[in-house]
């Protein structure tokens, strides 16, 4: 990062937001050598602006200040600074007054931040997740939401937003104000998968703080009452007879990864058609557009029980408590499980860590709870909570693996 003065940081978008984002307010030894002069200061005299930035960058003490964004600005629009050049081009003069204002408001806004946060929220939270009503994301997300609401008193109302593969709902929050009113119950593929399949307007890795798992999603292979066969065996033979003329289908990239997956072991070909939400994977299935699907339990397991659709296997490595006769793959000799589908938590990066922290107890809270336990495992969901500081370190891991998978299967983005 390359060195520039205090102009420089206001005037550049980039290190604004990272003094912004990372709320920073600090008294150095240079501050305290400026107010000590007491007259007009070139800025370069007391302070080396590359030491500075870098000290943005790298400080793991910096102190969080709520606010800077506002005070920044409005010391901007004052003209403060005298003079806008950049550090190697004649001095950038700053007043007194202007260094003053600068500690002093930044200490007062610092004060503010744990009572800001420790009395989050004051408001209404927006909780968006990628998928329509009525499928395993939407009924995780209702359920988590309700015992929050309940526990902060304040409502978290969910929002859905379907549509480019979870890529239009992270998209929205990753834009968001960092202030934990805006939050995203994605899956983890929104993080690990979707960028090795399509081109995607944030950075995986950067763009959100991960708050944590939330729930495991058990992914069930399904073919409608019309389709011939009993068995993944059976399936595998019928798809022999007739390769690429069986339909299959369901929501978001992961569950076409866990089919082509299965497929190229088997040595048999589908032809795949993705839908926006579990409930429209159903209704393909039960009309007949697709023979074979890939989705959760709770859409289905009404028709599984009438006989309408027959579940053939689930992808975990354990039968269901809610449907003890449906066999695992890996029982019917699928030994590739390289994909999982769960639900994570995520907010816009910069959020305060009181914020954060305040959403992992919680939420970790709510999850542990055994009204919201049995809701969850009636309609084939696991309450699974991983801290998010877990979670993004085995996110790169799990980037590599669903990535190289990817290229192996040949699905570009």
């Amino acid at each position: 990062m390359t060195g520039v003065g205090l102009d420089g940081i206001l005037q550049r978008p980039a290190l604004r937001e990272q003094v912004v984002n990372r709320h920073c307010a600090r008294r150095t030894a240079a501050g305290d050598a400026i107010l000590g002069k007491g007259r007009h200061l070139a800025f370069d005299e007391v302070v080396n602006p590359r030491e500075a930035a870098q000290s943005l960058n790298n400080d793991s003490d910096l102190l969080n200040c709520y606010g800077t964004t506002a005070f920044l600005d409005s010391l901007h629009r004052k003209n403060d600074f005298r003079g806008n050049r950049r550090y190697g081009d004649p001095a950038m003069f700053m007043t007194l007054r202007s260094i003053t204002a600068i500690i002093a408001g930044c200490t007062l806004l610092l004060s503010a931040i744990p009572a800001y946060a420790q009395s989050w929220p004051l408001r209404t939270v927006r909780l968006v997740i990628p998928f329509g009503a009525g499928g395993t994301a939407d009924i995780t997300a209702r359920t988590i939401a309700q015992k929050l609401s309940e526990k902060w008193g304040q409502q978290v109302v969910v929002e859905n937003k379907p549509g480019g593969d979870t890529v239009i709902a992270a998209a929205e929050v990753q834009r968001a104000a960092p202030d934990g009113y805006t939050l995203l119950l994605a899956i983890n593929s929104t993080l690990t998968l979707t960028p090795h399949t399509m081109k995607v307007t944030y950075d995986p890795v950067n763009d959100f703080v991960i708050i944590g798992q939330t729930t495991v999603v058990p992914m069930l292979v399904l073919v409608n009452e019309s389709t011939p066969a009993q068995s993944i065996s059976e399936l595998i033979s019928l798809a022999r007879t007739k390769p690429g003329e069986l339909n299959a289908g369901g929501p978001a990239t992961v569950t076409h990864l866990l089919l082509e997956q299965f497929a190229r072991e088997a040595k048999i070909k589908f032809t795949w058609v993705p839908y926006k939400s579990g409930p429209d994977t159903t209704k393909a299935l039960l009309g007949g557009e697709i023979q074979v699907g890939v989705d959760g339990v709770i859409n289905n397991l009404p028709f599984i029980q009438s006989g309408k659709l027959k579940a053939l296997a689930v992808s975990t490595s354990t039968r269901l408590k809610t449907l003890p006769q449906v066999p695992t793959l890996l029982e019917q000799g699928i030994r590739d499980q390289r994909i999982s589908l769960s639900h994570v938590m995520l907010a816009p990066r910069g959020l305060p860590k009181l914020i954060v922290d305040k959403l992992k107890s919680d939420l970790q809270a709510v999850l542990g709870s055994a009204d919201v336990n049995e809701k969850l495992t009636n309609v084939g969901i696991q309450a699974a909570w991983i801290d998010g500081d877990n979670l993004a370190k085995s996110f790169p891991a799990e980037s590599e693996v669903t990535g190289a998978l990817v290229r192996e299967l040949g699905l570009k983005p």
